[in-house]
């Protein structure tokens, strides 16, 4: 959850600072907006803050959302905040109005910074509000190769600290290295109070695009579908240009379809670094996907393709450059 979304910016004042007039010029009120930090309109609803954010002036006296200190201090009224943030009826446009709004609030059961946003969810809890709220629980089963049984320890400790807080778990995702036994899953189901159904195994895959199949196969839409009790929305337009399940299956397959290599070289000045060009990464890559290519990229430096670079790390990089097929070469904008 992104504190930003649902928060107002304070500038922080001396306490001997004295109480400035009511009455302001034109200029003066100007030069005010200016130095304040700009929100978007979504952000200025709440009548009270969720989080009193802490800035910081710069030099030049302005205070700006990218200044903002790692310390948060939460204050009260959190129910009512997101009680009032999930009543406002989004628009994706001006003519689009969504049928349901579904808020997403994750974060690490246990940890004193997520309590109080657990708190919020009291009203929740009660009969009436409770086909408002899906509580689901992601754990990890424990497969050690040692003893080839696994381990739901981890998944007790984790339930125990949830109903704690005074939340029940709708859905128990289980996170392992092989997919969940039948005998397995009885086990999850006597400690976690659970029907078998309820009880969804992810297992490790090939490839990223094939986490959706077996959340699909274990009907894990139809129980989100029950429990929020949403609203069937008839066909149109918006949903046909939606990729369908065929579709996302064939991609998922064309993944690891392809044989024919491509090689290409990224030359760049921050190859080193891990993640340095992760965007233009995952762009080759989606490219590669479509053209129904096997991807190699090198890593190639700039640095050691100029003449001033040691001997053997030249030939290296030029090598590298000359056995691929294409090459990339990430621009670098500077600012200022």
């Amino acid at each position: 959850m992104k504190f930003t979304s649902v928060t107002k910016a304070f500038s922080k004042k001396p306490k001997d600072t004295p109480r400035p007039s009511t009455s302001r010029t034109s200029t003066e009120r100007t030069s005010t907006e200016e130095t304040q930090p700009k929100l978007f309109r979504r952000n200025a609803f709440l009548k009270r803050p969720v989080v009193r954010l802490s800035f910081r002036r710069r030099r030049s006296g302005s205070c700006s959302v990218s200044s903002v200190e790692e310390n948060l201090r939460t204050i009260t009224k959190r129910g009512y905040a997101f009680r009032s943030w999930r009543s406002l009826n989004y628009r994706f446009t001006d003519i689009t109005v969504p049928t349901d709004t579904i808020f997403h609030l994750g974060g690490t059961i246990g940890d004193a910074e997520g309590s109080p946003f657990y708190k919020a969810f009291d009203i929740y809890k009660r009969p009436t509000h409770r086909d408002q709220l899906m509580s689901v629980h992601v754990s990890l089963v424990l497969d050690p190769k040692a003893t080839d049984e696994a381990k739901t320890k981890p998944l007790q400790n984790s339930l125990k600290l949830l109903h704690n807080e005074g939340l029940n778990s709708d859905l128990s995702v289980c996170r392992s290295e092989k997919p969940l036994t039948p005998r397995l899953k009885e086990k999850i189901s006597e400690v976690s109070m659970l029907d078998l159904e309820q009880i969804v195994g992810v297992h490790d895959v090939s490839n990223i695009y094939k986490v959706l199949l077996p959340l699909y196969e274990q009907n894990v839409l139809e129980q989100i579908v029950k429990q929020l009790n949403l609203r069937p929305v008839d066909p149109s337009e918006t949903l046909r240009s939606i990729p369908s399940l065929q579709q996302w299956t064939q991609l998922s397959e064309l993944c690891e379809q392809p044989t024919n290599v491509c090689r290409i070289a990224l030359v760049g000045k921050y190859v080193r670094i891990e993640d340095a060009y992760a965007s233009v990464n995952k762009a080759v890559r989606c490219a590669a996907i479509r053209v129904n290519r096997k991807l190699v990229i090198e890593y190639v430096s700039s640095e050691d393709l100029e003449d001033s670079a040691a001997p053997d790390l030249r030939q290296k990089a030029w090598e590298a450059v000359r056995r691929s097929e294409k090459v990339a070469t990430p621009e670098h904008k500077m600012s200022g």
